[in-house]
């Protein structure tokens, strides 16, 4: 499971792997177009996905909320003052 995972279009899907959950989100308000923050999809195999963008160049920050807990991203190694981290280029 990759997440982030941002595509040659600068779409970007971000995934968790949480199957007790039952509600999860993406929050990152610096995020162009996530304002409140993006509901995710559980699959069936119980990763949760959201698909954002395009998303313009840069750098920007993110965690999941499950179940109303903040939640960095376990996939992803670019982690900095309790968020995660990904770049659009």
């Amino acid at each position: 499971m990759v997440s982030p995972e941002v595509s040659a279009d600068r779409r970007v899907t971000f995934r968790i792997l949480a199957p007790k959950a039952q509600e999860v989100r993406l929050s990152g308000s610096d995020i162009p177009g996530n304002g409140q923050g993006a509901e995710m999809a559980q699959g069936t195999n119980g990763v949760w996905e959201a698909t954002l963008g395009p998303i313009g160049p840069g750098a920007y920050r993110y965690n999941f909320n499950v179940d109303g807990v903040s939640v960095i991203d376990p996939r992803n190694p670019a982690r900095a003052n309790r968020t995660t981290m990904f770049g659009v280029w």
